[in-house]
């Protein structure tokens, strides 16, 4: 309710700011429908928008259910991709060390080598 309520804010704001206390009504209207005690925001929603949704139920859940199976493979699709690239990350960062293992003996190798003489 809310959500509507701000989506019309930008009209009725443009239409009843003129009207004394318009502000501070708006402000006890969105604290009633955020009050749990006044129930409004329920009676709003089985009044007006419960019969809305009601109509387009079906096409909903089929919205949402084809969302989440996009949603799936997508996910699914990417992940073997940062699989994919992790492994080869991972495969350069190896061969890396190596090479950095490799010159860190190099180089005591020739410390120690100089030490001795």
């Amino acid at each position: 309710m809310l959500s509507a309520l701000h989506c019309l804010s930008w009209l009725l704001d443009g239409a009843l700011s003129w009207l004394p206390f318009y502000y501070v009504a708006k402000l006890a209207f969105v604290g009633a429908l955020w009050h749990p005690s006044s129930r409004l925001a329920s009676a709003i929603y089985a009044k007006f928008f419960a019969p809305l949704v009601g109509q387009y139920e079906a096409d909903i859940d089929r919205a949402v259910s084809e969302a989440r199976l996009r949603a799936g493979d997508l996910a699914s699709a990417h992940g073997k991709a940062l699989q994919t690239q992790a492994r080869e990350l991972t495969g350069r960062a190896t061969v890396v060390l190596k090479d950095l293992q490799q010159k860190a003996v190099e180089r005591a190798r020739a410390a120690s080598a100089g030490k001795t003489k």
